[in-house]
């Protein structure tokens, strides 16, 4: 197993782009792209996802630069051993050669080497590392991190990485090296990984100096800048230095006794005053959640209630719409009997006319004695008028 261990933003993608392309396997589901790392990020979405749970239920988070002690999970331990042992298994397989990348797991790296052994790994670590004033930088655009707070996170992520690989074969890289003589860089991979490549690298360098171009190289630093007092405290630039030295000699034996001093004064600022504003961080936080939580329940019922009227809204629309086609054939029935109606209105008025000329003339006039005496003999007047009644 192939491990990258760095801090975000320090190479790390870069690093683990490489190696796939030479042939190491990368996991099931990736991490995609998104605005601050556009060609990917190649993690495990479901090992970022355990790792974040492990470090929350031991109160911290990855941008924490507190000492992270895998023993506050007490007997949660091996359930996190165990869990992030088989999402190895379903993301790699029965893989013989495979890297592993998340900027988590420099905060825990003793965890992988247990795991190691509980499936029988061998571990070899690959360890970028880029100027932590330009780490900051990036943090900064990222997710608006100041800083110093962005160094010092930078400090203990590095500082663990090496500390806790110290057993392992390792290379250190520097980003800036790897943009401007990738030949070197992967001559050192070769040097002090001693890994036979299933890939040629004859037949993937092309292709790896297409991608590893200065565009990659966000928030560089000019060095009069990097190292001016203002820019990086003594304490980092003590730990910039040293790493330096381990990138020439990985087992330098005085730049690994200084940053062993760095990483104890590093721990050692951790003392109850943090640790307490810390945990008011923490809990300020939690309320904000819940007061988050909160407002989205509300915003979720708000829009539940919309979402109901719109549909009653449709289903008046709907009926109003029954209702005027119900209303126009009522409206035609109307005036079709208006027609009728003025029809025999006119017929009617005929008729009358009709019968007022026929009242009038002569032979209705000589004729009343006859239907007085029909009257009087009861003979239906409809007979005088057939002529079937005879004088």
């Amino acid at each position: 197993m192939l491990a990258v261990l760095g801090m975000h933003r320090s190479g790390t993608s870069a690093v683990t782009r490489i190696l796939s392309l030479l042939g190491a396997d990368l996991p099931i589901h990736l991490l995609g792209g998104n605005a601050s790392n556009e060609p990917g990020h190649w993690e495990s979405t479901r090992l970022i996802q355990i790792h974040d749970e492990m470090l929350a239920e031991g109160g911290s988070s990855w941008n924490d630069w507190r000492d992270f002690d895998l023993e506050s999970l007490g007997d949660r331990y091996s359930y996190y051993r165990d869990r992030i042992a088989q999402a190895l298994k379903d993301e790699f397989g029965n893989s013989d050669l495979f890297v592993v990348k998340d900027p988590r797991i420099c905060r825990f790296f003793p965890l992988y080497e247990d795991i190691s052994r509980l499936l029988d790994l061998d571990i070899r670590c690959i360890i970028p590392y880029r100027k932590p004033v330009d780490v900051a930088a990036s943090l900064a655009a990222r997710g608006g991190t100041t800083g110093e707070y962005a160094k010092t996170v930078w400090a203990r992520h590095v500082l663990d990485a090496v500390m806790s690989s110290q057993n392992f074969e390792r290379v250190f890289i520097s980003f800036d090296d790897l943009i401007d003589s990738f030949e070197a860089v992967f001559g050192k991979l070769e040097s002090f990984l001693r890994i036979d490549w299933p890939i040629n690298p004859a037949h993937v360098r092309t292709h790896i100096e297409s991608f590893l171009k200065p565009a990659l190289r966000h928030h560089n630093t000019p060095p009069e800048l990097s190292s001016a007092p203002e820019q990086d405290d003594g304490y980092i630039q003590q730990i910039l230095a040293n790493l330096r030295i381990l990138d020439q000699s990985p087992h330098d034996e005085e730049a690994m006794i200084n940053l062993s001093l760095l990483h104890q004064r590093l721990n050692q600022l951790s003392n109850c005053l943090v640790d307490i504003t810390f945990d008011e961080f923490a809990s300020r936080q939690k309320i904000s959640q819940g007061q988050a939580h909160q407002m989205n329940e509300q915003l979720r019922i708000a829009e539940d209630a919309i979402t109901q009227r719109q549909q009653l809204i449709e289903e008046l629309r709907v009926k109003q719409a029954s209702v005027d086609q119900c209303l126009q054939q009522l409206q035609t029935e109307i005036e079709s009997l208006q027609v009728n109606l003025g029809s025999s209105r006119s017929t009617t008025q005929a008729l009358n006319e009709t019968l007022v000329q026929l009242q009038r003339s002569y032979s209705w006039k000589i004729t009343y004695p006859l239907r007085i005496v029909n009257r009087l003999l009861g003979v239906p007047t409809r007979w005088v008028r057939r002529g079937s009644v005879s004088i």
